[in-house]
């Protein structure tokens, strides 16, 4: 249930209507979505799961279908790799780790868009991966606040 809570809500941001030049200045907010999920419920999320959750997101922004889909694959393979040293770390260096991933991500982005012959910046696509590295330890706080929100709301054990 967390995980479909949480797929409506970045869904919902992800659609917000935004000017394309605004477009290129705001956070990626699915990857946040997946970041978190690998990071906070890393023994419920699976590459299955990250590459189905960008289907949508695929279908929302007309990119060819598993263009999403890779990108979150490779951030949740890279996330669940380094997720136990990354967990006790603070959140500045948190950050800096999210945003290495994340570029990493944008880069592969980029070479399968460029498979595609989609013209894309790349100076755009660091920005948007340094501005969501940004925002992630808001993200985190506000998503952490909604689990648990919800989780006392319905009175379900968390384990």
């Amino acid at each position: 249930m967390t995980f479909a809570w949480s797929l409506v809500l970045t869904l919902l941001l992800s659609s917000f209507p935004l000017t394309p030049e605004l477009l290129k200045w705001t956070p990626h907010w699915s990857l946040l979505l997946i970041i978190w999920w690998s990071l906070g419920k890393g023994k419920n999320s699976s590459i299955l799961g990250a590459w189905c959750a960008g289907i949508p997101l695929d279908v929302l922004w007309g990119n060819p279908l598993g263009l999403n889909g890779l990108i979150f694959a490779v951030v949740t393979y890279l996330l669940l790799i380094v997720r136990p040293k990354i967990k006790r770390v603070n959140m500045i260096r948190q950050s800096i780790i999210v945003f290495i991933i994340l570029v990493t991500a944008q880069a592969t982005g980029y070479w399968a868009r460029a498979l595609f012959t989609i013209p894309v910046d790349f100076k755009y696509l660091i920005v948007q991966a340094f501005l969501t590295a940004v925002v992630w330890p808001l993200v985190l706080f506000v998503y952490d606040w909604i689990d648990e929100y919800l989780w006392r709301l319905l009175g379900e054990d968390k384990s």
